[in-house]
């Protein structure tokens, strides 16, 4: 099989191209579930199983066990993105951390400069070492790993694991579909 020069795969779906009922539908779900459906997950929607296993595991991945864990879930991705200099991610979580206020702008512009002591508390240094060590494809410390089960859960700390490398694996399909997704 020949392919044609100029290939784009990071054309968005286009549901009036698609005439089967079970990808029309996993369209219509994705339009409720977001109301604007985020622009990677319309690119991803060209391959009709994705987007729902897609949601699926984010959804699992971003499962909240105390009061933290959603700042800290939003600290980790925006490290990860900046590391991986992820602009897309990155621009979409500040939006999501300063909306729900889980993050302030100051906060936001100290990310990337260090674990400071008088910025983030202990669990939040060893969310920002673990996104670090992630993101430059380490291991995580034990050190770190303890200070993150001691202030959550074991279940919470593979997720913020998982939700780590997830957000590594994002940027690298960003860039592997040569996508420009602009401001979602």
């Amino acid at each position: 099989m020949e392919l044609e020069q100029n290939v784009k795969l990071g054309l968005p779906f286009d549901p009036g191209s698609h005439s089967d009922e079970p990808t029309l539908a996993m369209w219509r779900e994705l339009e409720e579930r977001y109301g604007q459906v985020p622009a990677l997950i319309q690119v991803i929607a060209n391959s009709a199983e994705l987007p729902r296993a897609w949601v699926g595991f984010v959804s699992a991945l971003r499962k909240e066990e105390g009061e933290n864990t959603a700042r800290v879930q939003e600290i980790v991705i925006l490290q990860v993105a900046m590391r991986t200099s992820n602009s897309y991610e990155f621009e979409h979580h500040k939006h999501r951390a300063l909306d729900k206020e889980l993050l302030t702008t100051a906060e936001i512009s100290h990310l990337g400069l260090g674990t400071g002591e008088d910025q983030w508390n202990e669990p939040e240094r060893a969310a920002l070492r673990l996104a670090d060590d992630i993101a430059e494809g380490r291991s995580i410390s034990q050190a770190d790993l303890s200070v993150l089960v001691k202030e959550f859960s074991v279940a919470s700390a593979v997720r913020l694991v998982v939700l780590a490398s997830f957000y590594v694996a994002i940027g690298r399909i960003v860039k592997g579909l040569d996508l420009d997704l602009g401001d979602d």
